[in-house]
């Protein structure tokens, strides 16, 4: 199965070559701070749920393994349950994967040098364990895919899963209906959706730029930042196409400084971040990245640092696949008040209200 023509947005073959290329760069995780961030963020959520997930499923997991490093460095001593047992990585990429298992066993072996100095000064023994806390999989599958869920299950025997995480990699599929409802069918009734994926307004300040100097020098323009979902439409993508209740999106901005335009560029190629958009100029022109970049000094510079800044939408969403068990709204026309009568409810209410 393809994705259709009219939903295709992105060159899917051009992402991969982009994030490949970024996993196998010698200074990778010189651009990992974004990613690494918003993961932090979307884990210190998972683990807001007070019950166990033992399997977990983290579906485009980068070349950091964020979320995975992030679950290994807040899991519970060992007296205590963990929250997972078994954490499923994958991503599109074979670099990234490569990369990924790397950078984990290089977090484990620095968090375990880290234990055995704290042990030493404090006269005892470190019981870390030389490996994650969880066991962890690895696994080479395109999200974007139409077939994504149906290879998964070919390739484990854990789905479905407790706790399906995104993180920084939907943003970049074509077809968001399909991704949606695949990973509802990869929950356990009960299970929950965790997803954080740039919208919104993320690269304002670089898409207005490089509109207004395209339109000067070339007497046109053509998307050289690739579109992003809008809030409002991702309630829907939750409830309607992955099958979810109780759902919840919610926003965060992360602004980031640069110390120039050349600089911001380089680091949306060293993440992985860089524009894949079909219908793009491919050849922008050394007078039009000039007048880009005199606009955005212009317009979002800072006069007197002289640094630029650039804005990242972050949205945030959560949903749970139906259980006979959740809590249900009550029966419409059940209550007992009316809002017009609020004023009054102190009145009806024995003892009233508190007085501030």
């Amino acid at each position: 199965m393809s994705v259709p023509a009219s939903l295709k947005v992105f060159d899917r073959s051009v992402k991969l070559a982009q994030r490949s290329r970024a996993a196998r760069s010698p200074n990778a995780s010189d651009y990992f701070y974004l990613r690494k961030e918003i993961a932090d963020r979307l884990t210190e959520r998972l683990l807001d749920i007070t019950k166990p997930l033992p399997r977990i499923l983290d579906v485009g997991c980068g070349a950091g393994a964020f979320v995975a490093q992030a679950l290994n460095k807040y899991q519970p001593g060992p007296s205590q349950r963990p929250h997972c047992e078994k954490l499923l990585c994958t991503d599109a990429s074979n670099e990234v994967v490569r990369r990924a298992q790397r950078e984990l066993e290089a977090a484990v072996s620095q968090a375990v040098a880290e234990a055995d100095a704290q042990a030493a000064t404090e006269g005892a023994s470190n019981t870390r364990p030389l490996t994650t806390s969880f066991e962890t999989q690895f696994e080479v599958l395109d999200e974007g895919s139409a077939t994504f869920a149906d290879r998964l299950l070919q390739v484990t025997s854990d789905a479905p899963f407790d706790a399906v995480l995104s993180c920084m990699n939907l943003h970049w599929v074509n077809d968001l209906g399909s991704a949606f409802n695949q990973l509802g069918r990869l929950l356990k009734p009960d299970g929950v959706f965790l997803g954080a994926m740039l919208g919104g307004e993320t690269l304002r300040e670089l898409r207005v730029s490089m509109q207004l100097a395209e339109e000067e020098v070339w007497s046109g323009v053509s998307p050289h930042v690739s579109p992003m979902v809008q809030v409002q439409d991702v309630a829907p993508l939750l409830s309607n196409h992955a099958g979810l209740t109780m759902c919840t999106v919610d926003t965060d901005v992360i602004e980031v400084t640069f110390q120039d335009f050349g600089a911001l560029m380089r680091h949306l190629q060293g993440m992985g971040e860089n524009n894949c958009a079909l219908g793009r100029r491919t050849h922008f022109g050394r007078r039009a990245f000039k007048r880009a970049e005199e606009i955005y000094k212009e317009r979002f510079g800072s006069s007197d640092e002289g640094y630029i800044t650039a804005s990242f939408m972050v949205v945030y969403m959560i949903g749970w696949k139906p259980h006979e068990l959740q809590p249900k709204p009550a029966r419409r026309g059940s209550q007992q008040f009316s809002l017009r009568d609020l004023s009054e409810l102190s009145e009806r209410v024995p003892g009233g209200f508190p007085h501030q």
